[in-house]
């Protein structure tokens, strides 16, 4: 029982109709009534549309109730051969409905921290719902909505490759945190005493579903081989609830990582974002206090999101080499180390940028001229040890790339 629901659960038609009869006569007794149409009947397992099974009938009293495939409880789709597909579509949808909320947060001009706080708190929790139970195996879907959001909060175009949005916002991948949370059930419920009735379910399931595709105990066999921690399947031996979570906390997000990191290498855009990006945690120039036009111009010349040749030739399948600057006309590639050092049309926006670095922090950046990897991530990156010196130099490098890609819109107007 929960709340005033009852679930009735057996292993064959003729018991549950002697429990349907069990609990009419129950309410006869204490003189309430059943609401048959919110009442129905499933049966797990395969679905075998036989004369046999289109008999089955079942009777609360004198009402005949319905048999169908998929029912919803406390918020979970069950589904009658098994599937979590149905809870999955749901929370799907449920989250894209709330995603504008997003993009409201970021029209209005609020802050990053802000936005982020509405994924956390209003869209992301729709997509974990049940997931300690229902999480294993991949959900596209998910995925794809959290690279939404990322992207909408960086203001990146929908052409951006979406580990750079969980990579500038230091999020896991929505795949790693399901498999977190189903981790930290199983290690809350190995530390259950084994009195408890979901305790003892758990020591029949481990044996009896591990291999069946979709379960718990498959999903978490799977997870914990996956991570190195097969050793504990057979132990149990979690130890103290907090110190697991932890210790499944780091296996997670290291192996989250190592993937990510792994994707970086696939995409071609990215061949300056991998250079500069290292670790899966976000990125100091999301709280400076910049105008968002400028932090929007520094996140799209770090992901390869932006409008030069080296990134636009790329959609019609140009060869590198051909990608020519059309401002310059020098017959030089234009990738983000020529739009940043070496393009003469900027010279004098170049020039103020790096009279400004020096000035605030005495850094002559002109006398590392030759050093071009360092300069590239010197300016876009952390090439330099002190916070408050990174925030200056990009702060001055978000400016010049605002000054000099109006620049370029005009002289290409222009031409």
């Amino acid at each position: 029982m929960f709340a005033d629901d009852v679930g009735l659960l057996t292993e064959s038609r003729r018991d549950l109709q002697k429990l349907l009869d069990v609990v009419f006569e129950y309410s006869e007794r204490w003189r309430f009534r059943w609401n048959v149409g919110k009442s129905k009947v499933m049966r797990f397992g395969p679905y075998k549309n036989s004369k046999k099974t289109r008999k089955e009938h079942y009777f609360l009293g004198l009402d005949k109730l319905e048999v169908v495939k998929s029912f919803k409880y406390l918020g979970v789709q069950l589904q009658q051969n098994l599937s979590w597909v149905g809870t999955k579509w749901n929370c799907t949808l449920k989250a894209r409905s709330r995603v504008p909320l997003v993009t409201k947060c970021v029209l209005e001009g609020l802050s990053v921290k802000t936005g982020e706080k509405i994924w956390m708190t209003m869209v992301r929790p729709t997509l974990e719902y049940a997931m300690e139970i229902c999480g294993e195996g991949n959900w596209p879907q998910a995925e794809q909505i959290q690279q939404v959001v990322g992207r909408t909060l960086l203001g990146l175009s929908s052409k951006a490759a979406g580990e750079v949005a969980r990579g500038e916002l230091g999020w896991i991948s929505m795949k790693a945190r399901r498999d977190l949370k189903q981790l930290k059930y199983w290690g809350r419920l190995l530390n259950m005493d084994k009195s408890r009735l979901v305790r003892q379910i758990y020591a029949w399931c481990k044996d009896a579903t591990v291999g069946l595709k979709g379960s718990f105990c498959y999903s978490i066999h799977k997870t914990l081989f996956d991570l190195n921690l097969g050793h504990l399947w057979r132990s149990e031996l979690v130890g103290d609830y907090h110190d697991w979570v932890k210790l499944a906390g780091a296996a997670v997000k290291k192996k989250d990582m190592d993937l990510w990191l792994l994707s970086l290498q696939k995409k071609p855009k990215l061949r300056v974002y991998r250079t500069l990006k290292y670790e899966l945690d976000q990125e100091e120039y999301l709280s400076w206090s910049i105008p968002a036009a400028h932090r929007v111009a520094y996140a799209r010349i770090r992901s390869g999101t932006h409008q030069l040749r080296i990134e636009v030739g790329r959609w019609s399948k140009e060869a590198v080499a051909d990608r020519k600057c059309n401002v310059c006309l020098t017959g030089k590639v234009e990738d983000e180390a020529h739009l940043l050092l070496h393009c003469y049309v900027y010279e004098r926006l170049r020039d103020r940028m790096l009279r400004r670095i020096k000035t605030s922090t005495g850094y002559d950046l002109v006398t590392m001229k030759d050093q071009e990897q360092w300069l590239l991530e010197t300016l876009l990156g952390e090439g330099l040890a002190s916070k408050e010196v990174r925030k200056i130099v990009g702060a001055a490098v978000a400016i010049f790339l605002v000054d000099a890609l109006r620049l370029r819109e005009r002289l290409l107007k222009a031409n």
